[in-house]
C-alpha cells in the first residue's frame, strides 16, 4: 500500500476546498486547514516535510491574544482541550490577520504539496504494474 495515502487523501480534499469552497482565501484556508491539520511527519515524504512544516507555521505562527491564556484544568470533559483551543485559536487569529496575498501564497503551497505527493503516488502505482 502506498505509504503516504493518508496525505494524499487529506491534501486532496484541501485542494478541493481551497478550489470550490465558499468564501475568501482565509475562509477556504480554514476548511482546508481543517482538512489537513491531522497529517503528522510519518504521513509526508521526508523530502516534503519541510514544505508542510512551512504551511503550519504560516496559518499558525502568531499566539492569540485572550484575557486567560490558561485553562485550569485543560482536560476536564466539560472544557475544551487546550491544545486544540491554542491551534483554532492560533489559526483562527493569524487568518484574521492575514492578507489576501500571503493566503495565496500558502493556499499555492498546500496546492505544490498535494502534487508532489500526487506525483509521488503515480510513481508508487506504475512501479506496482511492473512487478
Amino acid at each position: 500500500m502506498f505509504p503516504y495515502l493518508y496525505a494524499h487523501e487529506k491534501l486532496s480534499t484541501s485542494v478541493r476546498i481551497l478550489a470550490i469552497g465558499e468564501g475568501d482565501i482565509r475562509s477556504r484556508l480554514q476548511g482546508a486547514f481543517n482538512e489537513f491539520h491531522t497529517l503528522q511527519s510519518k504521513d509526508i515524504p521526508p523530502e516534503l516535510q519541510k514544505d508542510y512544516a512551512w504551511i503550519i507555521k504560516e496559518l499558525t505562527k502568531r499566539e492569540p491574544k485572550y484575557q486567560f491564556d490558561t485553562i485550569d484544568n485543560p482536560f476536564d470533559e466539560n472544557q475544551m482541550n487546550y491544545l486544540e483551543w491554542k491551534k483554532d485559536g492560533s489559526l483562527l487569529y493569524n487568518l484574521r490577520r492575514m492578507k489576501n496575498r500571503t493566503g495565496s501564497r500558502i493556499a499555492k503551497k498546500v496546492c505544490d504539496l498535494q502534487d508532489s505527493i500526487q506525483l509521488a503516488y503515480e510513481e508508487y502505482r506504475l512501479e506496482l504494474r511492473k512487478s
